[in-house]
């Protein structure tokens, strides 16, 4: 699938969705902030989940905080946090060796992951799968990728595009919560990670990867100075598929039959951000 993947995915238009999402000041200030509070591949320290939590739901639109008992339920997040912090910091080093972009460490790292994710998802009654996959990209932002519905859309139109799109990614945000949920959204995980694993195999393996790193690295230094980062492969991706996701607009190389750029079906959001 990678050969067809890299010839769907059009590495120019990504790098123009880069520098369009780069050019908001609340977009590049949440990224800055947010890599503040969180250190790669460190649980965050005893007393401090209660920023790391507030910062993901906040700035990210996670959606824990809405409805009625928004607030306890971040508080319930925050707890839970407290509670598996030590478990947090084993699964992270066991990530920090591995690599997304060989196959042999995919199983790894899903079950990784899994472990991580089963300590949120339906644990307060709620299940919460973006927020803590949120929560869990920016303590792995080279391993662990952010899933809602905005970047789904997009991801979804490039596979579509590519015949691989028997399972969508882009998942149903149910508050509903039973174990036969979990277990979907467990699967639904690993799609995304299959993904991401085959998109940034294929693009290492023609150098596109430093065309991607390039055109995020100059247009934060050129447009947002104040808020410089360097980013992973994987941050970057997530950005380019969240801007792509907005109004129609994709990363999927046009085709002769669609004449553009094709885009999924528009539907409302519960998780999508700024």
């Amino acid at each position: 699938m990678n050969d067809t993947l890299r010839t769907q995915f059009d590495v120019g238009k990504a790098c123009e969705e880069l520098r369009e999402v780069n050019k908001s000041p609340s977009f590049v200030a949440s990224d800055f902030l947010t890599a503040r509070e969180f250190k790669p591949y460190e649980a965050l320290p005893e007393g401090e989940a209660a920023c790391g939590v507030v910062i993901i739901d906040g700035l990210w639109r996670a959606g824990v905080a809405r409805g009625r008992d928004g607030l306890e339920e971040l508080d319930r997040m925050i707890c839970l946090y407290e509670q598996n912090r030590s478990d947090y910091g084993g699964c992270l080093d066991r990530l920090r060796p591995l690599s997304l972009e060989t196959e042999e460490d995919r199983d790894a790292i899903f079950k990784i992951a899994s472990d991580m994710l089963r300590t949120l998802l339906g644990a307060s009654g709620r299940l919460n799968y973006s927020f803590a996959t949120k929560l869990f990209h920016w303590h792995a932002p080279d391993h662990l990728p952010i899933v809602d519905s905005r970047a789904g859309k997009a991801i979804d139109d490039l596979r579509r595009k590519c015949g691989t799109d028997r399972e969508r990614l882009k998942p149903d945000f149910s508050d509903a919560n039973d174990a036969s949920k979990i277990e979907r959204r467990l699967s639904n995980y690993r799609l995304w990670i299959d993904f991401y694993s085959d998109l940034i195999r294929a693009l290492k393996r023609r150098g596109d990867d430093r065309l991607l790193l390039d055109a995020d690295r100059e247009s934060l230094k050129s447009l947002a100075p104040e808020f410089y980062m360097e980013n992973t492969l994987l941050r970057v991706l997530d950005k380019v598929f969240w801007h792509g996701g907005k109004g129609g607009a994709t990363v999927s190389a046009p085709t002769s039959e669609s004449g553009g750029y094709k885009s999924a079906p528009t539907d409302s959001n519960q998780d999508d951000r700024q």
